[in-house]
């Protein structure tokens, strides 16, 4: 789902990082979390933010937001094995846990 970047509620907590762009999450004064991740559409280059997932807590956010990006179709979507495939995830969890030594698991 697709909606406008100044949709969120004033109340809700916006979590970003450069280390997880184009990937943020939002912790909802309700009690949930959220993960969106900013795109373009569009003939006129609309900024929209698409609703990614609705994780349980924090640490399953961190976890789902390094999956999306290994998964992005960024430099690499190929990988011949899984030792690859693993190792370039560990990698990306690396760069996410050493902002403030946080546990992805």
């Amino acid at each position: 789902m697709l909606r406008n970047p100044n949709s969120i509620p004033k109340g809700d907590t916006l979590i970003e990082d450069p280390a997880i762009e184009p990937y943020f999450m939002v912790k909802s004064q309700v009690g949930g979390y959220v993960i969106y991740k900013r795109v373009i559409k569009g003939k006129n280059n609309t900024p929209y933010l698409k609703t990614m997932c609705y994780p349980g807590n924090f640490s399953q956010a961190l976890k789902l937001v390094a999956e999306y990006i290994l998964n992005d179709g960024g430099e690499q979507n190929t990988y011949s094995t899984l030792h690859d495939y693993l190792k370039e995830y560990k990698s990306i969890e690396a760069r996410i846990t050493s902002i403030k030594d946080l546990p992805i698991s």
